[in-house]
Order: C-alpha cells, then structure tokens, then sequence
C-alpha cells in the first residue's frame, strides 16, 4: 500500500481456518477437501463485505503505526 498509495484497496480475504493439506487436495469430486473449503472460502468472503471496504487495510495500517500493538 504504501509503493501504490493510487490503488484502492477493498478487501483482504485470507482462510479464517487452517486449509487442510495432503494429496487428497486432488480429488475434486467435493467428498474430501474441496467443499470444506468452498464453504470456509464463502464464509471468509461473506464476513469481509460485512465488516466493509477497507476495513483490514486499516486494521493493518494501526498495527503498522502503533508500538504498543506490535
């Protein structure tokens, strides 16, 4: 953000969950991993609209300023 001050940065979307990982991460018929994952992916999105644009951007740019958060 701060070598592209120009950019509008909206959302930041990462997994509220830890993903699970194996080689069963290449089935894709939704049994194994991949709907779990859909449906956290969904979720995750879902809450970030809630909480608004820029809202993590800014939660991240107070972390940045302040001592007492880092």
């Amino acid at each position: 953000m701060t070598m592209f001050p120009e950019v509008n940065y909206r959302y930041f979307i990462q997994p509220s969950q830890p993903l699970p990982g194996s080689l069963q991460m290449l089935n894709f018929d939704n049994t194994t991993n991949t709907w779990p994952m859909q449906m956290l992916g969904r979720l995750d999105g879902e809450n970030a609209i809630k909480d608004g644009e820029g809202y993590m951007f800014g939660q991240m740019l107070e972390w940045e300023e302040s001592p007492d958060l880092q």
